[in-house]
């Protein structure tokens, strides 16, 4: 995903800039609004053709990047004013949330199948389980979607996090797990079914067994402010 990286450095240009001692050249820049970016993530389509997903508060972008030198805005799709978004991609899908008192968007997911002609289009829209959330992760080996700290308006219902399954109908995932440990999931990674979380509250580095979405098993917490070891 290179052309992703230089993407980045054209968002935050001013710091590019002055930091030339880096062995990084600006290529191109895209800001197409005074609105803050709240994050980035790369998708490629069957025809090897990169492109930047990018959220502002208005707005989720995507940007064809195949030519670093001139980004093209290939579609943009309206949104509530959140302070954050999120994206990750599984197939020919793009996934979405936002975060902040003002976010209802819930669960969007967009189809990317008609790439590269620029036929973008957004296929769901639900908040049936949540209609803001912090953060989102894939583990595309085992087709599972997690949420972190989804949080349902309708109900007044939160949890630290959601598992869903793509495998069955990616554009409508299905809920297999949920649950709370207490604190703030700010940020998590999966790899072979253990759940690393980054615990904003207690500021715990924390590591969980999470095989079964049902049963998820702490395994270990780590105080950032003291050592870390691992039995």
């Amino acid at each position: 995903m290179r052309n992703i990286f230089v993407l980045v450095l054209g968002l935050a240009s001013t710091f590019c800039i002055g930091q030339n001692s880096l062995n990084m050249d600006l290529l191109s820049t895209f800001d197409p609004t005074t609105d803050d970016f709240s994050d980035i993530w790369g998708y490629v389509d069957a025809a090897g053709n990169e492109y930047a997903i990018t959220g502002t508060r208005n707005n989720i972008y995507f940007v064809d990047v195949t030519d670093c030198s001139n980004p093209v805005l290939v579609h943009t799709e309206p949104g509530l004013a959140p302070l954050w978004r999120d994206f990750k991609t599984y197939g020919n899908y793009a996934y979405s949330v936002c975060d902040s008192g003002s976010c209802t968007e819930g669960f969007r997911i967009f189809n990317l199948a008609g790439l590269p002609s620029g036929n973008v289009f957004l296929e769901t829209t639900s908040t049936t389980h949540f209609t803001k959330a912090h953060n989102i992760y894939i583990d595309e080996p085992n087709h599972r979607l997690y949420v972190c700290e989804p949080f349902n308006a309708n109900n007044n219902s939160s949890a630290d996090y959601m598992i869903f399954d793509l495998l069955a109908n990616p554009a409508n995932p299905t809920l297999i797990g949920q649950g709370s440990f207490g604190g703030y999931f700010h940020d998590l990674n999966v790899k072979d079914n253990i759940m690393f979380v980054s615990n904003f509250t207690s500021g715990a580095f924390e590591v969980y067994d999470v095989s079964d979405p049902n049963n998820v098993i702490l395994i270990e917490s780590l105080n950032s402010t003291g050592s870390w070891t691992l039995d």
